[in-house]
């Protein structure tokens, strides 16, 4: 069966129409069991048609005779088959214990056979979310190459396919208002993952939650250590493209602080100082670190060194002046005011970023 085939029988619509026409030659519903059986066998088949109602058809038809007639499992002795399948040891064992005829029969929460589960690992980064996104919601494009670009998250796979866990670890946001909640828990709702999702009484969703400890301007954020941090879905999840995050207080979304601004370098009045200018109130405290992005001249290639230090990765400890202006230690003086354009620059607040790590199991 060519991959642009089987694509289109296990989307959702080819999944209900083909467990639909089952449960009508049954004259019955399936069981969550049987339709989870039905995906896997669906993805096991080996077809010779690239016709899509004959697939159809042949799937109907096989997987109902399948549950009219399981068959008998044939039971072997477990160490001879460890032997068989897992190589040899010089080692006797001894024993009589019995199981199914081959490791690949042993069942799995999706039905079918064994499944090496494979992960993947992101860390979900608020300084490089998708910038179009309202505040307070988190999405990046999965990005499967080694290329780090903006609105994205390097995923080292070839692709995720049939998504069945996502494992959460500690991590922590930046302290507001709507997250100090009298219910000592925070939400995190995952909108690709909205089917496989928890369902509360207001109709809201989440994927997992949090127990949060406020760390003066944070809050460190643990999953509730019953699984793991892991979320499981009952059917997996075909493919996706992106990650949208939203926070919950628990039922609430959450709002936080902007993260960036667009604002303007200037010379300080003092020695040594320039000042940021911003055009509303940037509700940030002496020290903070902050980073500047995109400054530039009216004649950069001249003035190269300033734009580069001035754009630099590490960023600067800022003193507060008052609610629209900052000030660091950084020093224009030789620069000429005629040089220093209208153009507005970004100033990044590095204790609102958020550091998601995450894990994804797939087969």
């Amino acid at each position: 069966m060519n991959d642009q085939l089987e694509d289109r029988l296990l989307t959702k619509s080819s999944v209900t129409l083909i467990k639909d026409e089952v449960e009508t030659k049954l004259k019955r519903k399936l069981l969550a069991g049987e339709t989870n059986s039905l995906i896997q066998y669906i993805k096991e088949l080996k077809l010779n048609t690239t016709n899509y109602r004959k697939a159809v058809l042949y799937i109907v038809n096989s997987y109902h005779n399948k549950l009219l007639n399981p068959g008998k499992k044939k039971y072997v002795n477990m160490h001879e088959l460890m032997k068989t399948q897992l190589g040899s040891s010089s080692q006797d064992v001894s024993g009589d214990v019995k199981t199914c005829e081959s490791f690949a029969s042993l069942p799995t929460p999706y039905g079918g056979g064994y499944v090496r589960n494979k992960s993947a690992y992101f860390l979900l980064d608020s300084k490089f979310k998708n910038l179009t996104m309202e505040e307070g919601i988190f999405q990046w494009d999965l990005n499967f190459s080694q290329v780090i670009q903006q609105s994205s998250v390097n995923v080292v796979a070839r692709q995720l396919k049939d998504i069945h866990t996502i494992q959460f670890d500690d991590f922590s946001i930046p302290y507001t208002k709507s997250a100090d909640n009298a219910y000592g828990r925070i939400a995190v709702y995952i909108e690709e993952f909205n089917e496989m999702s928890v369902i509360m009484n207001n109709n809201k969703r989440y994927h997992m939650l949090f127990k949060p400890t406020r760390e003066t301007n944070k809050i460190q954020l643990s999953p509730l250590k019953s699984d793991e941090g892991k979320y499981r879905f009952f059917t997996p999840v075909r493919a996706i493209d992106s990650l949208t995050l939203r926070f919950l207080n628990p039922f609430n979304r959450i709002q936080f602080l902007p993260d960036r601004y667009q604002v303007k370098v200037r010379l300080g009045t003092l020695p040594g100082k320039t000042i940021i200018i911003f055009s509303e109130n940037h509700n940030v405290t002496d020290s903070e670190l902050i980073l500047i992005e995109d400054f530039t001249m009216t004649d950069p290639d001249k003035n190269n060194r300033t734009v580069n230090s001035i754009n630099s990765s590490e960023g600067y400890i800022c003193e507060v002046l008052d609610n629209t202006t900052l000030q660091i230690n950084f020093d224009l003086v030789n620069v000429q005011t005629s040089i220093l354009n209208d153009h507005f620059s970004k100033c990044f607040i590095a204790s609102r970023r958020i550091l998601i790590p995450l894990r994804v199991l797939y087969n």
